[in-house]
């Protein structure tokens, strides 16, 4: 063999052992269980805890559904749980590029829709990003044009249980800080435009204190997913729905997370 041939060898193994690993990370994990609305795909994963994230999965399905007074979306959703970030990161890099780095993510293809979780950390951690995830699935199965603000905090509200922590004292604390007015610019963030850390964290606490200062809240998301439009005035489309606009509720708004963070 000659010494350039040697060289090459030398090189091309390991990228294909290389590529090899990265195909098999990439795949898809086996069937693992179903239910009425979820097919769920997992390597490696006792029966138990199949059953688990299945009937944790198609209870947030119910929960949001029934929160919008909708009946749960038709078909199946197709759950992938992997053993660990970097198998969902590759996964995500070969079937959804533009999410190759999240956590966990839900997308629709055409098979339908698709939600990916990770199952590396603790199970309460695991099925929050699970909740997370078929919130946004039920909101995306049903309306287009999803401001980023309400896709997130509605999300954010349905991943936690009672008794789980919040941000309200870290956004609290962000005001002090900077008390700039907020609440404009977040209605204003237009559908498909990723939030920052801090918006995601204001996104909860705004959808949240709309939940509790209205009692047909419910009715008033609902209706205003319906007619949000990327081509109006964020602003104004966010008064028709909600009796005034961002700016106008900036005092009463901050009034409630103070009382949040400090509970």
């Amino acid at each position: 063999m000659s010494q350039g041939l040697f060289k090459w060898g030398v090189i091309a193994s390991p990228l294909a052992l290389w590529a090899g690993f990265v195909s098999g990370c990439a795949s898809a994990p086996p069937p693992a269980a179903s239910g009425q609305y979820v097919a769920l795909r997992a390597g490696c994963l006792d029966a138990r805890t199949a059953a688990l994230i299945v009937r944790e999965a198609e209870g947030t399905i119910e929960e949001v559904s029934d929160f919008l007074a909708l009946p749960p979306p038709q078909g199946h959703v197709t759950v992938f749980a992997f053993r660990s970030r970097l198998a969902l990161m590759l996964w995500l890099f070969r079937n959804c590029p533009r999410r190759w780095y999240a956590g966990a993510a839900c997308f629709e293809t055409h098979e339908g829709f698709h939600v990916a979780i990770p199952l590396s950390g603790e199970e309460k951690e695991s099925l929050r990003y699970l909740r997370h995830e078929m919130a946004h699935y039920v909101i995306a199965s049903r309306f287009c044009d999803v401001p980023p603000w309400l896709d997130e905090g509605l999300a954010q509200i349905f991943e936690t249980r009672p008794g789980e922590g919040d941000s309200a004292g870290r956004i609290r604390s962000s005001l002090a800080r900077s008390p700039d007015w907020v609440l404009d610019g977040i209605v204003s963030i237009p559908p498909g435009r990723r939030l920052t850390r801090r918006q995601y964290e204001i996104a909860r606490s705004v959808t949240l204190f709309i939940v509790t200062r209205f009692p047909d809240a419910s009715g008033r998301i609902k209706g205003y997913l319906e007619t949000v439009t990327r081509s109006r005035d964020p602003s104004v489309q966010f008064a028709e729905w909600f009796e005034r606009a961002p700016a106008d509720w900036e005092p009463a708004w901050r009034e409630f997370v103070s009382r949040e963070g400090s509970r």
